[in-house]
């Protein structure tokens, strides 16, 4: 296929499953052996359809935006943003009601008219924080592990309330 062809089959299957909710034509975008790979590790393509679903379902009025797309041989790069309320459970959080946006980038492998696979990186902490879940970042302020990372910290803390504020009163940063 050819460039603007692989763009356009990615876009299209961007628009029927997320948007549109159309999970019944997943094989006519998803190749047999189908894996998508991202922070939650290696799904085959009947795992990733069961995760579709549970997020789709968690955030029925998630509606995608491919915000770029790069195409090179047979591999698509989409930069996609999703907003969405959390009416359902997402990552084990109960719904809250908030309304949150999503930041991704997307690279698909296509062959023979399919996409062969997915390799994703999402931005889950950012996600975590418009939910209120501190948690995670709770955790890894104390081992020390976002020292280098204070302006994401300080966007996340202003997103869910000022939490933050509670865990280094009087404190500029983690390190100081």
């Amino acid at each position: 296929m050819a460039q603007d062809e692989n763009r356009g089959l990615v876009r299209d299957y961007c628009e029927a499953v997320y948007n549109r909710r159309e999970l019944g034509r997943l094989d006519a975008f998803l190749a047999p052996g189908f894996v998508s790979a991202g922070p939650g590790g290696r799904m085959d393509r009947e795992a990733h359809a069961t995760a579709l679903a549970a997020s789709l379902a968690a955030m029925p009025d998630l509606r995608l935006t491919v915000e770029e797309q790069i195409a090179e041989g047979d591999a698509v790069a989409t930069r996609w943003s999703a907003t969405g309320t959390q009416l359902g459970p997402l990552f084990g959080i109960p719904p809250t009601g908030r309304r949150v946006t999503a930041t991704a980038i997307h690279i698909h492998h296509l062959r023979d008219g399919r996409i062969v696979d997915q390799w994703e990186q999402f931005d889950t902490l950012g996600v975590l924080g418009q939910l209120g879940d501190t948690y995670l970042l709770d955790r890894l302020l104390a081992a020390g592990a976002c020292a280098g990372c204070w302006g994401t910290v300080t966007r996340w803390d202003a997103a869910i309330g000022g939490a933050r504020g509670q865990v280094f009163p009087g404190r500029g940063s983690p390190a100081g």
